[in-house]
């Protein structure tokens, strides 16, 4: 009851304050412990034997204590598993669609343009984005060059 009365002033910048204090003060004013701040991603030895863990990096403080080796799933410290999840899915929509690009221009390209197409996917098989860019490029190319070429046949 008492939480709901607690009002802040507001800062210079005009956006209102919280009507509630922040967990540690309240904490604090009732004479309790403040709460354990919650973290992005507990380190896996934490999470296998839930408990808490502090997320320091690279050695939270229960593995440094016990020496054991620290390993997270995620590599950046403020990033939960959930937003690597989708940042990890937007990466794969991306390769998806290189790579059906790829497929399109093997489909409809000659016999010589999908051998040399192929000869690059070969030459980069775990980078489909150079090899798109690589077709890119060399359409863009033979496009300039073919519009030189117009522009250099007509008679002024």
């Amino acid at each position: 009851m008492e939480d709901s009365l607690y009002i802040t002033p507001s800062d210079s910048t005009g956006s209102s304050a919280s009507k509630f204090p922040p967990a540690a003060a309240r904490a604090a004013r009732d004479g309790k412990t403040p709460k354990r701040e919650q973290v992005a991603a507990a380190c896996l030895q934490c999470r296998s034997k839930k408990v808490k863990c502090d997320a320091v990096r690279p050695y939270c403080g229960r593995c440094r204590q016990r020496g054991l080796q620290c390993e997270y799933d995620v590599a950046e410290p403020d990033v939960t598993k959930l937003e690597a999840a989708k940042r990890r899915n937007e990466e794969m929509q991306d390769q998806l669609s290189a790579m059906r690009e790829l497929y399109r221009c093997l489909a409809t390209r000659s016999e010589v343009e999908a051998a040399r197409i192929l000869h690059l996917i070969r030459a980069n098989p775990d980078d489909p984005f150079a090899v798109l860019r690589a077709v890119q490029e060399a359409d863009l190319l033979l496009r300039r060059a073919a519009g030189a070429r117009d522009d250099h046949d007509r008679v002024p």
